[in-house]
C-alpha cells in the first residue's frame, strides 16, 4: 500500500477536511459588492473564481471593477464567525479518515491560508486533537501557500 511510504501527512481545511458551502459565497461577495456600489452581480462562475483563485485583488480589481482595499475593508466586517459557521460543514468522511490514518501510526498535520478565526470555525468540525500541528498561515510568519514553507514547518 502507497500510504505505508508516509509518516507525515498534512492537510488543507477548507475544501479538504471542511467545506464552506457555495450558498455562502454567492451571498457574501454579491452582499459586498452591493454596499460599496457596485451594481452589475457577478456571475457564479466569477465569485468561484474570487473564492478559489490565489490572486483574489487581481479579481477584484479586473472583475468585481473596484478598489481592492475597499473590498477587503467591508468584507473583514461583513464576513464573520456567527454568518460562517451556519454554512461551515466537515466532509461525511473526515473522522473516520482521520481514525484510520492514526491506526496507521501517521501523523497528521493542517495548514491552511485561512485566518485565525476561520480556521478555529472549521477545526472545532473535526477531530482536532488527533493533529499534532494547526497552522494557520495568515496568523504566522510563513509566506502564503503555494510557497512550501508552511509545510516545511510541520
Amino acid at each position: 500500500m502507497i500510504i505505508n511510504k508516509y509518516q507525515l501527512i498534512i492537510f488543507d481545511l477548507d475544501g479538504t477536511l471542511v467545506h464552506t458551502t457555495a450558498e455562502y459565497r454567492y451571498f457574501i461577495v454579491p452582499y459586498v459588492l452591493n454596499k460599496i456600489g457596485v451594481s452589475k452581480k457577478p456571475s457564479l462562475k466569477l465569485i468561484d473564481k474570487f473564492w478559489f483563485d490565489g490572486d483574489r485583488n487581481k479579481t477584484i480589481q479586473n472583475n468585481f471593477n473596484c478598489d481592492k482595499d475597499l473590498f477587503w475593508k467591508i468584507f473583514h466586517k461583513e464576513d464573520n464567525a456567527q454568518q460562517r459557521v451556519k454554512y461551515t460543514h466537515a466532509y461525511d468522511d473526515v473522522k473516520e479518515s482521520v481514525k484510520k490514518l492514526k491506526k496507521l501510526h501517521k501523523l497528521l498535520a493542517i495548514t491552511t491560508g485561512a485566518p485565525k478565526w476561520i480556521a478555529k470555525i472549521e477545526t472545532n468540525l473535526i477531530p482536532k486533537n488527533d493533529f499534532f500541528k494547526i497552522t494557520s498561515i495568515t496568523s504566522t510568519r510563513y509566506k502564503a501557500k503555494p510557497h512550501p514553507e508552511s509545510l516545511i514547518g510541520c
